[in-house]
């Protein structure tokens, strides 16, 4: 069975998804490279 984009985003559990990708992305990205990296890094790491 197939579902559609728009069936899709009318259901919980595609935001809860979509949410927990947006976060786990965020946190990658955003904090760990941009933060992260450069303060170990002047730690000498």
């Amino acid at each position: 069975m197939r579902t559609g984009v728009l069936q899709a985003a009318r259901s919980s559990p595609f935001w809860l998804l979509a949410g927990s990708f947006c976060i786990c992305g965020y946190t990658t990205t955003g904090l760990v490279l941009t933060h992260f990296i450069p303060h170990a890094t002047d730690h000498g790491f």
